[in-house]
């Protein structure tokens, strides 16, 4: 894991080689073990990279990194966990270390550039000295991250934007994209495509390959095809339980290895917890393991962590942060994030990476059991009520053909069960779209008046005719996972720990969007098939829990405790008066009703908290 960066000419202009080195020091937090910078092809590309050394702690391995015929050069932050395996297609080849970065070096040097065998996380660069090309690539799911951006004499990428949007004198412009701002004040989404909170500032998307050369900047193409047919063609359903197993072990297997201390996230829920009984189960007793609760209402999960933790063989770590630091945390994970952030389980995590730091620098993690397996209780009501709402408007035959392609009921029961409850629906007036303009405490253009009507994106899309199981890739590739992928490297690597996602690797994402919904949901249960195989073993308590918490934070009750003060300061503040984004009386009045207890406004003063602290962090200094 690392950071990495580089610039490219466009108009001959040469690179030089403290833009490079000033790069580097901006993502010294992702890699606090070295620092190397390469410029090259007469002045015309430059790289620069910041060592966080996992596998081959020797100087050897250190980047940017050669190539043995000398032709071709990587900068590269992540791992390819089957890369010993990839060796073996280089029979004989006199390898110099036992990392990860050289086997995925020699294979594209040998003209071994297809990544279909590659099982890992990884956004790099490799530079082709013989004509100047640099070819961008980022995993499958975008699990680390590459930024890019043009100017009209440089295109810049990065791990983060920060290592070129404040370069000396060459930076491209820090303007704010009003599309995205709307977006998240509305749905809370972020990072759903290529667009960033930047103007200028793109994304690769994950699964994707881009060319550069000086003086000419290809689009980005897809390595990976995105099919559930073709997902369906991999893999054997037959057995799907022993097909799960087989994959989750060996995906958790290959992602414990390192030269470095280990540990793991464990909020107590049933992925986290699945994660851990996997390690012991694989014999790697006494690893910690990170969780953090709050001693109130609805906010903890150490009671499960702790009892995961022994039956597992792992030593816990058990904080409870008192919530005092809360903004300044805040201002630090917006220089981080580089985007504001959708609601405050973040600083829970921030605190676990906190703790973790100085005592292991990888982290597995339970991310993904969620999106792959139909774990969110909001998420499948959502898509109900959808039906339930064209039931309600005469449609019936959408809820029908819902509840057969899904496997939920039999035809009497879904008739009775839509005329029931599309007569609950109507009497209610469910209409999801206009209950939210009116109700919604983040309304755009009641809040933020400069945001014109155009700029309004629609609803996140949920086709009220479509599969539950088709969702899933939504979920998966749009809505839900990008975001909380991007939260968890940005908060992991603020203190140079590597954070692992087993749940994530490729082979069991293909396999899990390929099954059938009725093993995702059953009797009422979510993640049935995960419950019925992969937890078995762990305790009752946390193999049947039906209530889930992930990153519980109380920011509402510390709001009403000792940050009041605070956060009316910062909106009577000169700075945030005069911005120009917010009809202050409507904050001011969001704060009275959350302070007076009239209200829960937490979560809409969070977001508002969250974009301040963001705009100050790059659009001010």
């Amino acid at each position: 894991m690392c950071g990495i960066a580089g610039i490219v000419s466009l108009s001959g202009k040469p690179v030089s080689e403290e833009s490079l080195r000033q790069m580097a020091r901006a993502l010294s937090h992702r890699g606090p073990d070295g620092e190397g910078v390469w410029l090259g092809c007469g002045g015309r590309v430059g790289l620069a990279h910041r060592r966080l050394a996992i596998l081959d702690l020797r100087p050897e391995a250190d980047q940017p990194f050669h190539s043995r015929d000398g032709r071709h050069i990587i900068v590269y932050n992540g791992e390819i966990y089957n890369h010993l395996e990839l060796r073996k297609k280089l029979a004989g080849f006199p390898w110099l270390t036992t990392c990860d970065t050289e086997t995925l070096l020699e294979l594209f040097a040998g003209g071994e550039t297809s990544l279909d065998d590659h099982n890992g996380i990884f956004a790099f660069a490799v530079c082709d000295t013989a004509t100047g090309q640099v070819t961008l690539a980022r995993d499958r799911l975008g699990v680390k991250p590459l930024l890019y951006a043009q100017t009209e004499d440089y295109f810049f990428f990065a791990s983060e934007a920060k290592a070129f949007l404040f370069l000396d004198g060459i930076a491209p412009a820090r303007e704010l994209e009003p599309a995205m701002l709307s977006q998240y004040l509305r749905w809370g989404a972020l990072l759903r495509d290529e667009r960033t909170f930047f103007k200028n500032v793109k994304q690769l998307p994950g699964g994707c390959l881009l060319e550069v050369s000086p003086g000419e900047v290809g689009s980005p193409r897809r390595y990976w095809n995105i099919s559930r047919e073709e997902f369906r063609s991999r893999y054997d359903y037959a057995n799907p339980a022993e097909t799960l197993k087989s994959l989750f072990r060996s995906s958790v297997e290959m992602q414990l290895e390192a030269d470095v201390p280990v540990g793991t996230c464990l909020s107590g829920g049933l992925d986290s917890s699945t994660l851990v009984k996997e390690i012991g189960a694989l014999g790697k007793r006494g690893l910690m393991s990170f969780t953090c609760g709050y001693d109130e209402d609805g906010h903890d999960e150490r009671w499960a962590a702790k009892m995961v933790a022994r039956s597992c063989g792992l030593y816990a770590h058990l904080l409870e942060p008192d919530g005092r630091d809360f903004l300044p945390v805040l201002e630090k994970i917006a220089w981080h994030q580089e985007t504001p952030t959708g609601g405050p389980g973040l600083y829970s995590q921030w605190k676990v990476m906190e703790e973790a730091h100085g005592k292991v620098k990888v982290l597995l993690d339970g991310q993904g059991g969620d999106e792959l397996f139909t774990g969110y209780f909001p998420y499948i009501r959502r898509v109900l009520f959808s039906h339930l709402y064209c039931a309600a408007r005469g449609s019936v035959k959408h809820l029908l053909a819902f509840f057969r392609e899904n496997s939920l009921a039999d035809k009497n029961s879904a008739i009775t069960f839509a005329a029931v409850l599309g007569k609950v629906a109507d009497r209610l007036g469910f209409d999801r779209k206009k209950r939210w303009e009116h109700e919604s405490a983040l309304d755009p253009r009641r809040i933020f008046p400069v945001i014109g009507e155009n700029a309004l994106p629609e609803s996140p899309s949920y086709d009220a005719r479509v599969p539950i199981d088709r969702l899933a890739f939504q979920q998966v590739f749009h809505d839900s996972l990008p975001p909380l992928l991007h939260y968890e490297d940005a908060n992991a690597m603020a203190f140079g720990i590597e954070a692992r996602v087993p749940f994530l690797d490729h082979r069991l994402v293909e396999f899990a969007l390929g099954l059938p919904f009725d093993l995702k949901y059953r009797n009422g249960w979510t993640k049935w098939i995960l419950r019925d195989t992969l937890a078995a073993g762990l305790p009752d308590e946390i193999r049947w829990r039906r209530d889930k918490l992930g990153y519980p934070t109380p920011f509402g009750n510390w709001l009403g405790k000792y940050l009041a003060e605070e956060v009316r300061d910062l909106f009577a503040s000169r700075k945030f008066r005069e911005r120009g984004w917010y009809d202050c009386a409507a904050v001011d009045a969001l704060l009275a009703d959350q302070l007076a207890g009239r209200k829960d406004e937490a979560w809409a003063l969070y977001r508002i908290l969250s974009l301040e602290f963001w705009a100050r962090a790059f659009l001010d200094r």
